[in-house]
């Protein structure tokens, strides 16, 4: 029994560790380097290494249309926001299934 729930809880750590790693596409660091983070340390730990990292900075291409400089238009609305809108189901989900398996919740 002992053994089931510890493998049910790496499986749901490393499925919280995936959804974090999936929202680091733009940033310096990689999805793997911020799963593996988030899977050995702690989901909360992988999460603040994600949003800490810088973002990439686009290539700006000077291409100059009838006097206008054409720049690439950056997103400009707060990553975690948008992480949290996007994932809060799976994240409350997976919470409610690790309370259920440690025994926290009864």
């Amino acid at each position: 029994m002992e053994n089931n729930i510890i493998i049910i809880a790496l499986l749901v750590n490393a499925a919280i560790s995936y959804v974090i790693s999936t929202m680091v596409k733009n940033r310096e660091i990689s999805q793997s380097k911020v799963f593996w983070i988030s899977f050995l340390l702690s989901p909360i730990v992988g999460m603040f290494a994600a949003i800490m990292s810088p973002e990439v900075k686009g290539e700006t291409k000077e291409v100059i249309n009838e006097g206008e400089l054409n720049l690439p238009d950056y997103n400009k609305e707060d990553v975690f926001v948008n992480f949290i809108d996007k994932n809060l189901v799976y994240l409350i989900v997976a919470l409610a299934v690790f309370m259920l398996i440690t025994g926290l919740y009864k």
